[in-house]
């Protein structure tokens, strides 16, 4: 069995859609020429993600967080609302670091590069600034820093070893 079991799986499972006949499948086919196959559509899907992510952040931060933000009737999370407001920008923004890195795992698939390594760099990518950037923003007080920090040391020692 190959050491990543479920890119074997996953392509056990696409072997056995290709063989199918039927209409899901004639859709998939039509779909992949008109893009030029599996590859282009992986990279499509990369481009989505990023763009996504920047409408994300740049919108969000216009239409939703800064209107939120100036009403100023805001939970108070440890007595104060300056606390809050820097949770939801984090949280918001790390929402962005996600759709950034699922379009570095759709490059990966359009190369064919994806195993266990560069899967963990990408995933290493995501928590380690998220748990730095929890830690600094929350001055060492919220919650989420130490699981992020552990999850992103563990991503980064699988990819190195």
């Amino acid at each position: 069995m190959p050491r990543n079991n479920a890119l074997h799986l996953h392509s056990q499972r696409s072997t056995r859609f290709l063989q199918s006949q039927g209409p899901r499948r004639k859709l998939t086919i039509k779909l992949a020429k008109m893009v030029g196959g599996q590859t282009m559509m992986f990279y499509i899907a990369a481009f989505f993600c990023f763009a996504v992510g920047c409408a994300h952040s740049y919108l969000g931060e216009r239409k939703i967080i800064a209107p939120l933000l100036r009403r100023g009737e805001l939970p108070k999370i440890r007595n104060s609302e300056e606390t809050t407001a820097r949770v939801i920008r984090v949280a918001w923004h790390m929402t962005t670091l996600l759709f950034w890195v699922s379009g570095v795992l759709f490059i990966l698939m359009a190369q064919n590069k994806l195993n266990v390594q560069n899967v963990s760099i990408s995933f290493a990518s995501l928590f380690l600034p998220m748990g730095l950037i929890s830690l600094v923003v929350s001055r060492g007080r919220h919650v989420s820093w130490p699981p992020f920090l552990i999850v992103g040391g563990i991503c980064l020692y699988a990819a190195t070893t």
